[in-house]
């Protein structure tokens, strides 16, 4: 048959789409063109409230040399504690990539004052070439497209300038009473972007107090 599913293929299964589901290695012990008699050693229905027939189920297998990921649903109701799950046949199977995306967010002291700029600004303000930073806790909203020379403060009294606009203005949702600013900023020299990036990846110390006049959050 095709795909990896022959009788003693190892395969791992999650059922169910809970975050904290658990995920079991079983082996393939019978197989037909629609179903999957997988012995799960370890696993126990009655762990679950109640596993319906229908219930979802991801299967992971080596197939062909590299990982393929699928999704299936229960093709029995399980009411009793037995480590046999039948589960339909995947119709599909996709290899995995390893790739995954990240966010890194760490908060900082900024200072920042507004440049000397034209009362008429653009509505529309530019997206900037080096990422953003949202600051917090701001006192008074500038228009988009202000531009602004930012201080943020690292460990030490360390600081770095950066040059920025901003692009976005909302409530703050920590204070009613204050504002949040998204300001997008220009690519920073290589010394500094490197310096900015390290701060961003060191673990925070909770024994330092920071000092400053603003509160931002740079990702």
């Amino acid at each position: 048959m095709e795909g990896p599913f022959l009788t003693g293929q190892i395969l791992e299964i999650a059922i169910g789409e809970r975050v904290d589901n658990k995920v079991y290695r079983g082996q393939i012990a019978q197989v037909d063109e629609k179903n999957l008699v997988l012995h799960v050693p370890g696993f126990d229905p009655l762990h679950f409230v109640d596993l319906l027939k229908g219930t979802g189920v991801s299967l992971r297998a080596q197939w062909k040399g590299r990982i393929h990921y699928g999704t299936s649903k229960l093709a029995e109701h399980f009411k009793n504690s037995s480590p046999y799950v039948v589960v339909r046949r995947p119709l599909h199977l996709k290899p995995i990539e390893r790739k995954a995306s990240v966010t890194v967010s760490r908060d900082f002291e900024v200072a920042y004052a507004p440049n000397e700029q034209s009362p008429l600004r653009p509505a529309r303000a530019g997206s900037g070439n080096g990422g953003s930073v949202e600051l917090r806790g701001v006192p008074e909203p500038f228009d988009v497209g202000t531009s602004l020379r930012l201080r943020i403060s690292l460990q030490a009294g360390e600081e770095i300038d950066l040059e920025g606009e901003v692009c976005r203005v909302s409530r703050d949702p920590s204070d009613e009473a204050r504002y949040a600013m998204v300001v997008s900023i220009e690519l920073p020299d290589s010394s500094r972007g490197a310096r900015l990036l390290e701060a961003l990846l060191t673990p925070i110390d909770h024994s330092s107090e920071g000092t400053g006049t603003g509160r931002g959050n740079a990702g």
